[in-house]
C-alpha cells in the first residue's frame, strides 16, 4: 500500500529523517537567520511560523532567543516538541496556519525552506500582510522561496536526491521536478522507499506544486503587503556551495 497522505506520521518521519541531519539541521542552514538578527541585537522574540520538524526553531532557542514555534502539521510539531524537550528548550508550539495565525507580537517572524511556495499568489499576501500586523517595529518578516528565473536550471531528469540509513531502516528518495513557465509553478513528485532490515519497503508518494517569484515580483507583494523595506539576496550568497539553496531567494521585509 503506498502512502500518499503528506501529513502522515510515516511522511513526517521520513520528511525528518532525509531533510535534517545529526544536528537537526537542514539544507537551509539557521545561520542565515541569525545572521539578519545580529545585525539587529533588539530582536529577541521570535516567531517561526512554519517551524517543520525544527530546523530553525531549534538553533535560534539554543543560542538564547525567545522561541514561539508553529506548523500546519500536528506530526511534525510533536517531532520538534520531543526534540526541543530532549535538550530542554522553553519553545512554546502551536499547532496554526501561516495564514491567519494570531498568537502575539514578535520581533521576528521566519519561514523557512520553501514553505511559502506551497501558497497560491493570495495567500502569500494574507500570510505576508498578516506576518507585518504581528511584527513590532522595527520587526523582521524572513523567508526563503524558489527563484522563477533559475527554475531553467533544475534538473528535470527524475533522480535520487536523498538516500540516509539510520539504525536498521535505509530510507531512499526519489524527485522529479517540472518547471511550467507560463505559471511559474514547479510540479513536484516525490517517490520515498523506507526498509527495515530486509523487509519489505514501504513506499511513500507525495505529490504537489510550488509556486516561484522572481526577485521583482517579490518585492511588489511585501511592498503591497505594506513592509517599508525589502531585501532579497541570492540563495548563492546566503547559503553558498549548497546546490539547491542556489536556486533560491532568501528575503528580509523590514515593519519600520
Amino acid at each position: 500500500m503506498i502512502d500518499t497522505d503528506p501529513y502522515s506520521a510515516a511522511a513526517v518521519r521520513a520528511y525528518d529523517v532525509l531533510e535534517m541531519d545529526d544536528q537537526n539541521r537542514s539544507v537551509v542552514r539557521p545561520e542565515f537567520i541569525t545572521a539578519e538578527l545580529a545585525k539587529r541585537p533588539k530582536l529577541r522574540r521570535v516567531l517561526d511560523m512554519t517551524c517543520g520538524t525544527g530546523a530553525q526553531c531549534l538553533h535560534l532557542a539554543k543560542i538564547g532567543y525567545e522561541v514561539t514555534a508553529s506548523d500546519l502539521s500536528q506530526h511534525m510539531i510533536d517531532i520538534a516538541a520531543a526534540k526541543a524537550r530532549a535538550e530542554k528548550l522553553p519553545i512554546v508550539f502551536h499547532c496554526e496556519d501561516m495564514c491567519d495565525i494570531s498568537i502575539g507580537t514578535f520581533d521576528a517572524i521566519v519561514s523557512m525552506y520553501n514553505a511559502i511556495g506551497h501558497l497560491e499568489t493570495p495567500r502569500f499576501l494574507q500570510t505576508a500582510r498578516n506576518a507585518r500586523n504581528h511584527l513590532s517595529g522595527g520587526g523582521i518578516y524572513a523567508f526563503d522561496i524558489f527563484d522563477r528565473s533559475l527554475m531553467h536550471l533544475m534538473p528535470s531528469y527524475r533522480l535520487i536526491d536523498r538516500m540516509r540509513k539510520v539504525d536498521n531502516t535505509v530510507y531512499v528518495r526519489f524527485s522529479h521536478f517540472q518547471f511550467d513557465q507560463s505559471s511559474g509553478k514547479v510540479s513536484v513528485d516525490l517517490q520515498t522507499f523506507v526498509q527495515k532490515d530486509f523487509e519489505q519497503p514501504s513506499e511513500i508518494r507525495q505529490q504537489f506544486t510550488l509556486q516561484t517569484y522572481t526577485p521583482a515580483e517579490l518585492r511588489q507583494i511585501l511592498s503591497e503587503a505594506g513592509f517599508d523595506q525589502v531585501q532579497i539576496t541570492p540563495g548563492s550568497i546566503a547559503v553558498p556551495d549548497e546546490p539547491v539553496a542556489g536556486l533560491m531567494n532568501f528575503g528580509i521585509a523590514v515593519k519600520y
